[in-house]
């Protein structure tokens, strides 16, 4: 294990890293359902990304990673949920299936765009080697009640 972390480490000494910043839009930016039925939401950008990942807000836990997509055509499903890397890898879409109470809460959506290119002089310092942003991130709010509409949150 140990090995394996060392050749890790020193392959990203070996890399330079750089992000450049992206705007994200997510659609809708609110919404209300009634539980069962099915919902979906997108995010946006107009530059290629390399990755998407889709958190969820949780009361006590905070930001919880819900889905990470690496590749470009990527569909990933976890139970009810099904999300999905756009082949242009300017687009994600995420689905929530059959929705249920659980469901309810702050979705955001996350995308970077980073460029690995090998270092042509000396490897630099481990705590310069790899530079990580959050680019973008953008909020959903999905209520669902089990009656009536209840009402509807803005962010």
């Amino acid at each position: 294990m140990t090995m394996l972390l060392e050749g890790l480490l020193i392959f990203l000494c070996m890399q330079l890293t750089w992000v450049s910043g992206q705007q994200l839009n997510q659609n809708p930016r609110s919404v209300s359902i009634q539980e069962g039925e099915d919902v979906s939401m997108s995010c946006n950008s107009s530059s290629t990304l390399n990755t998407f990942q889709w958190f969820k807000q949780d009361p006590v836990e905070g930001l919880v990673l819900v889905i990470a997509l690496y590749k470009a055509g990527e569909l990933t499903r976890d139970g009810k949920l099904t999300a999905q890397f756009s082949g242009t890898r300017t687009d994600s879409f995420l689905t929530i299936s059959a929705s249920e109470t659980e469901h309810s809460g702050t979705y955001f959506c996350s995308a970077n765009s980073t460029v690995l290119l090998r270092h042509p002089g000396p490897a630099p310092k481990p705590s310069s080697a790899l530079h990580l942003f959050l680019q973008g991130l953008r909020a959903l709010t999905l209520t669902l009640s089990k009656g009536r509409c209840e009402g509807l949150f803005m962010i």
